[in-house]
C-alpha cells in the first residue's frame, strides 16, 4: 500500500512536470525573422569551422608533415 502511494504520487508529479513543460515552450516563441537568422548564423559558424579544419590540413600537407593517426580527432601530436 505504501508502495502504490508512492507510485501515484510520482506520477503526479511527473504529470505536473510535462505541464510546465508545455507551458513553457509555448512561450517561447520566435518570429520567423529570427529564426531564420539563428539558422544564418548557425550555417556561417559550421561553414567557418569546416574552412579552418580544411585549412589546417592543407597547411599541413603543404609543409611536408605526417597525416595525423585516424584515431587521434584531427588534432596535431608533437613527437
Amino acid at each position: 500500500m505504501l508502495i502504490s502511494q508512492k507510485v501515484k504520487r510520482m506520477e503526479r508529479k511527473f504529470d505536473e512536470l510535462e505541464k510546465k513543460q508545455e507551458n513553457a515552450s509555448s512561450e517561447k516563441k520566435i518570429t520567423r525573422k529570427q529564426a531564420l537568422k539563428k539558422t544564418g548564423l548557425m550555417a556561417v559558424s559550421a561553414a567557418t569551422m569546416m574552412v579552418m579544419i580544411s585549412n589546417n590540413a592543407e597547411a599541413r600537407r603543404r609543409r611536408g608533415e605526417p597525416r595525423p593517426d585516424p584515431g587521434v580527432s584531427g588534432a596535431y601530436c608533437a613527437r
